[in-house]
C-alpha cells in the first residue's frame, strides 16, 4: 500500500461535492454559474494528478514545498466556501420541512446574510478558480509530474500489537537485579539506574517493562512515573512528580512548597520513580531535583532514561546501562512481528527477503522497525514492499527516515488524522472517543456509500494508527493513548503551519487549528496575536481538571462569532459563560460545540440553525433548565451530552433525532410528554444514559418496550424515580422491565420505592459491572447478593432506611460453590444514612475464603443503631471513615490505615495502632477530648478538628506540634478551641511544612498573632482562610510579609473588622487570589499594598466595599483596576 498526499483528501472532497447532482441542482435552481464548477473540477483534477509527486519532492525541494503550502491554503479556502454552499442547501431542506420553527428574529438574522451570500458565490468561485490556475501553471515550471499510485485500504483485525522487547533480555535481567537489591555498597542516599541511548532505541520500552514487572510492583511501596523532556525545569518536573505520587492536581507555584509535599509523601516508603527522557546536564539542577527523595526508605530507586552521556554520568549510582543498536536480525524480528502478527512470515519467502533488507535500513532502531512493521501489517504485495525498500527518503536525516516513510505511505485521510494530533502538547494523553469526535468535526472522516457511521470510520482510523505504532497505549491509564516523542515531532513537521498549541507565541495568519492550556483568567491580552486570524477551524482550550476558569468576552462574544470557518468550538469550564450571542448563528460550519461546566442558562435561538452540528456538550450546565423543540432541526446531531443539567423535561421532538449515538439523559414525561417506550427508537445509543422521572410511567409494559436489554453499547446506566413514593408494585415491575444488557459497567438506582430488587440486579452474568450505587430505596427490606458480581470494584449504598440486618443475603444467594468468595474485586465500600441498620453479620463460608480481600476504602456514615465491629479480615484496607455511628467499634486493621475520619474519638490506648495514618478528622462528638498527642502519627499530613470545645493542647513528644514535619494541612473549627489557637499564633509553634491553614468560628480569637511570630516562619504556606472570627476588629497584617509562598488568602464573616492596613501585603509575591466575603464593616482594601502578582479579587456581600468600587464606576475603582480579574457579588468577572 502506498499513500496519497495529505491535501489529496481535501481535493477529493471538493471533487465529490462539485460533481454531485444535489450540488449542481442547487446552482441551477439559484441561477448561479454552473460552468464555474466545471472549471474548478478540471483544475482540481490537473492538480490532484501531481500531488503525490509534490508530497515526496517537497522534502528536498524548497520550491515545491512553498508551492504545496500555498496550494494547501487555497484548497482549504475552497473547501470552506463549498462547505458553506452545502450548508445553505441543507438549510433550505431543513427549513422546507419545518417552516414554522424559525422565529421572526432568527429568520431576519439569517435572510440578510444568505442573500448577500448568494450574490457573492459566483465572484468567490471565480477568485478561487483564478487562484488555482496559478498553481496549475507553476506545477510544470517546478517539474511536477503525474504519479499513478494504487491505494489499498486494509482491514485492521486487531487494534493493538503488544510491545515486543527484543534482544534486551540481558539488560532487563541485570537491571532487575539492581532494582530488587536493597544493598548499596556506596551508601548513597538515593540509588539511580540510568538507561542511556539515542532516541528510538527502546529506553522507555525497557523502563516500562521493568516498571510493570510483578516482582518490582510487589517490592516497592510506591511506584510512579514522570516524563521530563528537553524543556527541563526543576519546578515543573517536581510538580509532575508530586501530582503523580498524590494522584491529584497541584496548584502551587512555589518550589519549596512542592518539595516539602513530595518529601512528606515519600517519607518511610520504599519507592520506585522513573524519570523518563531527562536532558538537563547541570549537576546542581539534578541535586536540587532529587533532594526531597532522601526521605524514602532504604532500597528506594530511581530509573533515569536519557539520550545524553553527560546526564548519565551525573545521575547514575549503579553502572550505566547503555543500549546499543539492535542487530539487523533483531530489527527483522520486530518488523516481522508487527507486519505479520501471529501468522508469521514463513508463507511469504519473497517478502522475507525484501523485509530483511528493509530491516537493515532501520539502523538498529526498534522504533523504526516497529513503525515500518505497522505500515506493512497485513500487506502481502511484493511491489509495495519493494517501493518502501527503494524509497528516496532513506537519505534524509531531519526525522528518522523510517518514520517519514511510514507517514508518507499513509492514505490521505489517515495523514490528516495523524497530523491533527500535533494540536495537543507533547506527551498529551489522547482520549480515543474524544479524538474521534474531533476528527468528525474537522471533516477528516468520510463515509463510503453510507455503509458505516462516521464513528465507526473514526474507530478504524484510530485502530489503523495504533497498529502502525503511530499512537501507543499509555502504560498506566486504561483507554488513554500517547505519541512517542519522535512520532510527535513528525506530526508537528507534517502539520506545517496549520496546527498550533499556543501559549502567547506568534501564530501565522494561515493557522487553522488552535489549542491552548487554560489559565485561571484568560484575559484579552493573552489572545492579542489571534484577533487577526480569520480562517480558524478549531478553538480548543485544554484544562487539566474540573475547576473555575474565566474567559474575556472580547474572545467569546467578539472574536469567535466572526470565525465563519469554525468547525470545533469549546468553551468548556469557563465559569463566566452564562449566555452566548445570537451571532453564534454565523458559525454555520460548526460541528462540535462544548459548553459543559459553564453557567449557560439558555441556548440562543440561532443555535438551532447550526445544521451541521454533530456534537453538543452541555454536561453539568446547572443553570440550564430547558431545551426547546427546535433541537429537532439539528439533523446531523449524533452526540447530545446533557448529564448534570436541571432540565425539567425533554421535548418530544427529540425522537426525530434517531441517529443519536449519545443521549446522556432521557426525562420521562407526563401524559402527552416523552414516553419511556420512545427509547426503542434510539437504536444506536452508546456510553452513558440516565433515565429520569421514572415515576411518570403508568404502564410498566412501556418500560419493557424501551428495549433496554438490546442496547448493548450502553456502559453506564442511571435509573431515577422522583422523591415522592409512588405505587410500589408498578415501580418494581418497571425496574424488572428495564433490565439492561450484560455489557453494563456502571449502574446507579435512586428513589426506587419497590420492596425488593429484581433478580437480574445481582446475577453473576453481569460480569462487567464495576460500579454500583444504590440510594434512597427506602422500602427495600434487604440488600441483594451483590457479592456475586465478580468484577464489582465500587459499591455505594445510601439511605435504605428499612434495612436492619446485612448478612448472608448480601454476600450470595443459596446456590453457591464451597469455594465461593464474595466481593473478590471490591476496593471501595460506602454505607451512608442507614438509620435502622443494626447488625452486620460476617460471611459464613464453607472454606477459608473471606469477603473483601481487596477492599481499600471503607466509609460508614449516619448508621446510629449499628452495633458490633467491622469485618475482621480486611488485609488491603487503607482508608476508613466513620461518622455518626455511635454504637460501632472500629478495631480492625488499624496498622494498615493511611486515612481516618472519626466523630467518636478513639481512646488513647488504641492510638499506637494507627502509625500509617496520613489524614485524621476529629468532629463534633468528641466533647470530652482535652488534648491530642500526635506522637503515634508520624506520617500525618492532614489534621481537621471540628467542635471539640474542651480542647486545651495539641502536642507531640512533649512539644507543641512543630515537630510533626509531615503535616501540610491544618483546619480548626468550632468555638472552645480559640485558646489553643491563641497559643499557636503567639510563637512559631506550627510545623514549617504547613501549606494550608483554615480557622473558623473561634469566638475567643481577638488577635491573629500576625504582628507576632505565629505565622512568620510558615514559608511553605499556600492557603490561609479566616472565617467568622467575629471578635476581630482590626488587623495590621505585618506578619504576612514573610509568607512568600502564599497563593490564596480568604477573609469571610469578619463582621467587626473595619480597618485592614495590610502592611507587608505587597511582599506576598506569590499571591494570586484574594477573597473578601461577608465583611460588612470593612471600609476599604489595603489598596496601596496589593501585590502585583494578584490575578483575582473577589468581593461578596461587603456593602461598603461594593459602594467604594461599584464595578468600574466607583470613585476608587482605579485603585484596583490593575487586577486582571475582579468579581463583585458574583455578577460578573471583569477581565
Amino acid at each position: 500500500m502506498v499513500g496519497e498526499a495529505l491535501i489529496s483528501a481535501s481535493v477529493q472532497t471538493l471533487l465529490d461535492r462539485i460533481t454531485s447532482s444535489e450540488f449542481r441542482d442547487y446552482f441551477a435552481n439559484r441561477k448561479l454559474n454552473v460552468s464555474l464548477l466545471d472549471e474548478l473540477r478540471i483544475k482540481l483534477l490537473s492538480l490532484n494528478a501531481v500531488l503525490n509527486d509534490a508530497e515526496e519532492k517537497q522534502i528536498t525541494d524548497l520550491a515545491v514545498r512553498a508551492w504545496l503550502d500555498e496550494l494547501k491554503d487555497a484548497v482549504l479556502d475552497a473547501e470552506d466556501l463549498l462547505d458553506e454552499i452545502n450548508t445553505d442547501s441543507l438549510r433550505c431542506k431543513v427549513e422546507g420541512e419545518s417552516k414554522t420553527f424559525l422565529s421572526s428574529q432568527v429568520r431576519s438574522f439569517l435572510s440578510s446574510p444568505f442573500n448577500q451570500f448568494y450574490r457573492s458565490i459566483n465572484s468567490k468561485l471565480e477568485a478561487i478558480s483564478t487562484r488555482l490556475e496559478h498553481f496549475v501553471k507553476h506545477k510544470d515550471i517546478i517539474g511536477l509530474q503525474s504519479v499513478s499510485r494504487r491505494v489499498s485500504y486494509r482491514t485492521v483485525t486487531d487494534s493493538l500489537v503488544e510491545s515486543v522487547v527484543v534482544a534486551r533480555e540481558d539488560d532487563k535481567e541485570k537491571l532487575l537485579r539492581m532494582l530488587l537489591s536493597d544493598e548499596d555498597g556506596n551508601n548513597n542516599h538515593i540509588e539511580v539506574l540510568t538507561i542511556l541511548g539515542m532516541g528510538g532505541l527502546g529506553k522507555t520500552t525497557l523502563a516500562q517493562c521493568l516498571y510493570n514487572d510483578n516482582a518490582v510492583q510487589k517490592h516497592f511501596d510506591l511506584t510512579t512515573w514522570a516524563w521530563v523532556s528537553d524543556d527541563f525545569d526543576v519546578f515543573r518536573v517536581t510538580k509532575t512528580i508530586v501530582e503523580s505520587v498524590t494522584s491529584k492536581k497541584i496548584d502551587s507555584i512555589d518550589l519549596d512548597t512542592l518539595r516539602v509535599e513530595l518529601k512528606n509523601n515519600l517519607r518511610n516508603k520504599k519507592f520506585l520513580l522513573v524519570l523518563d527522557d531527562l536532558w538537563n546536564e547541570k549537576y546542581n539542577d539534578w541535586n536540587h531535583l532529587i533532594a526531597p527523595f532522601t526521605s524514602g526508605k532504604k532500597g528506594s530507586k530511581i530509573i533515569v532514561t536519557t539520550r545524553q552521556h553527560r546526564v548519565a554520568q551525573i545521575t547514575h549510582t549503579f553502572p550505566i546501562c547503555e543500549l546499543k543498536r539492535l542487530t539487523d536480525e533483531n530489527c527483522w524480528c520486530i518488523l516481522a512481528k508487527h507486519a505479520f502478527g501471529n501468522e508469521g512470515f514463513n508463507k511469504y519467502p519473497m517478502l522475507e527477503e525484501i523485509g530483511r533488507k528493509i530491516a537493515r535500513k532501520c539502523d538498529g532502531l526498534p522504533l523504526a522497525a516497529k513503525t515500518l512493521g505497522g505500515l506493512l501489517r497485513s500487506v502481502v504485495d511484493v511491489e509495495e514492499w519493494n517501493r518502501i525498500l527503494n524509497s528516496n527518503l532513506w537519505a534524509r536525516d531531519d526525522v528518522t527516515p523510517a518514520l517519514r516513510i511510514s507517514y508518507l505511505h499513509l492514505p490521505a485521510h489517515l495523514k490528516r488524522c495523524f497530523a491533527y494530533c500535533s494540536i495537543f502538547p507533547k506527551q498529551h494523553l489522547l482520549d480515543r472517543k474524544e479524538l474521534i469526535l474531533l476528527w468528525m468535526a474537522e471533516g477528516f472522516l468520510q463515509q463510503i456509500h453510507g455503509e458505516k457511521s462516521l464513528e465507526s470510520v473514526g474507530d478504524e482510523c484510530f485502530n489503523e494508527l495504533l497498529s502502525r505504532s503511530l499512537i501507543e497505549k499509555d502504560k498506566a491509564k486504561a483507554e488513554q493513548f500517547r505519541m512517542h516523542d519522535l512520532i510527535y515531532d513528525l506530526a508537528k513537521l507534517v502539520s506545517g503551519k496549520s496546527s498550533y498549541n499556543f501559549d502567547g507565541d506568534e501564530i501565522p495568519r494561515t493557522a487553522r487549528h488552535l489549542a491552548f492550556p487554560m489559565k485561571g483568567f484568560d484575559v484579552s491580552k493573552r489572545f492579542e496575536g489571534l484577533y487577526e486570524l480569520k480562517f480558524v477551524r478549531t478553538f480548543l482550550p485544554q484544562c487539566p481538571r474540573v475547576s473555575h476558569y474565566y474567559l474575556t468576552k472580547k474572545v467569546s462574544h467578539g472574536w469567535l462569532p466572526k470565525l465563519r470557518c469554525l468547525r470545533t468550538l469549546s468553551l468548556s469550564k469557563y465559569r463566566n459563560i452564562s449566555e452566548l450571542p445570537n451571532s453564534i448563528g454565523n458559525l454555520v460550519l460548526l460541528r462540535y460545540l462544548d459548553l459543559s461546566f459553564t453557567s449557560i442558562k439558555k441556548l440562543p435561538d440561532a443555535t438551532f440553525t447550526l445544521y451541521n452540528l454533530q456534537t453538543l456538550k452541555l454536561a453539568n450546565c446547572k443553570h440550564l433548565i430547558q431545551l426547546p423543540g427546535e433541537i429537532a432541526n439539528l439533523v446531523n446531531l449524533h452526540h447530545l451530552d446533557i448529564r448534570g443539567t436541571n432540565l425539567n423535561e425533554i421535548p418530544t421532538q427529540i425522537c426525530k433525532l434517531q441517529d443519536l449515538r449519545t443521549l446522556t439523559s432521557f426525562v420521562v414525561g407526563r401524559e402527552d410528554g416523552l414516553s419511556i417506550k420512545e427509547l426503542r427508537k434510539f437504536i444506536f445509543l452508546q456510553g452513558n444514559l440516565s433515565i429520569l422521572k421514572l415515576q411518570n410511567i403508568v404502564d410498566p409494559m412501556d418500560a419493557f418496550q424501551a428495549n433496554m436489554k438490546k442496547k448493548k453499547q450502553i456502559e453506564e446506566l442511571t435509573l431515577k424515580w422522583g422523591k415522592d413514593p409512588q405505587d410500589s408494585k408498578i415501580e418494581k415491575d418497571v425496574l424488572e422491565n428495564l433490565q439492561p444488557s450484560t455489557n453494563l459497567k456502571k449502574l446507579t438506582i435512586r428513589y426506587y420505592s419497590g420492596t425488593s430488587f429484581p433478580k437480574w440486579l445481582s446475577e453473576s452474568s453481569y460480569s462487567n459491572v464495576m460500579f454500583l450505587h444504590i440510594s434512597y430505596c427506602k422500602y427495600c427490606l434487604s440488600l441483594p447478593p451483590f457479592g456475586q458480581l465478580p468484577s464489582l470494584k465500587e459499591l455505594v449504598i445510601q439511605r435504605m432506611k428499612m434495612v436492619k440486618i446485612v448478612g448472608d443475603e448480601f454476600y450470595c444467594n443459596n446456590e453457591r460453590s464451597p469455594f465461593f468468595q464474595p466481593f473478590p474485586m471490591l476496593e471501595s465500600l460506602v454505607f451512608e444514612e442507614m438509620l435502622e441498620w443494626e447488625e452486620w453479620l460476617p460471611f459464613e463460608g464453607e472454606s477459608s475464603e473471606f469477603p473483601f480481600p481487596l477492599l481499600k476504602h471503607l466509609s460508614l456514615s449516619q448508621c446510629p443503631t449499628l452495633r458490633g465491629n467491622l469485618p475482621s479480615h480486611l488485609p488491603s484496607l487503607k482508608e476508613v471513615s466513620i461518622s455518626k455511628c455511635n454504637q460501632l467499634e472500629a478495631k480492625s486493621c488499624a496498622s494498615c490505615l493511611q486515612w481516618l475520619s472519626l466523630e467518636k474519638f478513639l481512646s488513647h490506648e488504641t492510638w499506637h495502632k494507627y502509625t500509617s495514618l496520613e489524614s485524621l478528622e476529629i468532629r463534633e462528638s468528641c466533647h470530652s477530648l482535652t488534648f491530642i498527642t500526635l506522637d503515634c502519627f508520624p506520617a500525618l499530613e492532614c489534621l481537621e478538628i471540628t467542635s471539640c470545645p474542651n480542647l486545651e493542647a495539641i502536642t507531640t513528644q512533649g512539644f507543641l506540634f512543630q515537630r510533626l514535619t509531615s503535616l501540610s494541612s491544618l483546619s480548626i473549627e468550632g468555638g472552645g478551641e480559640a485558646d489553643v489557637v491563641n497559643i499557636l499564633l503567639k510563637e512559631p509553634l506550627l510545623p514549617t511544612s504547613l501549606q494550608r491553614l483554615y480557622l473558623e468560628g473561634l469566638d475567643g480569637l481577638k488577635c491573629l498573632g500576625m504582628e507576632g511570630k505565629g505565622l512568620q516562619h510558615l514559608t511553605s504556606l499556600r492557603s490561609l482562610v479566616l472565617n467568622y472570627l467575629v471578635e476581630l476588629k482590626s488587623w495590621e497584617g505585618n506578619g504576612l510579609q514573610h509568607l512568600t509562598s502564599l497563593q490564596s488568602l480568604g477573609l469571610c464573616g469578619l463582621d467587626k473588622l473595619k480597618l485592614w492596613e495590610g502592611n507587608g501585603l505587597q511582599h506576598l509575591t506569590s499571591l494570586l487570589k484574594l477573597h473578601i466575603t461577608f465583611c460588612g464593616s470593612l471600609e476599604s482594601l489595603p489598596e496601596d499594598h496589593l501585590p502585583s502578582s494578584l490575578e483575582l479579587l473577589t468581593i461578596y456581600r461587603c456593602p461598603l466595599l461594593e459602594e467604594r468600587y461599584q464595578n468600574q464606576k466607583g470613585k476608587y475603582w482605579y485603585k484596583i483596576a490593575h487586577i486582571p480579574a475582579i468579581q463583585i457579588n458574583i455578577d460578573e468577572v471583569i477581565i
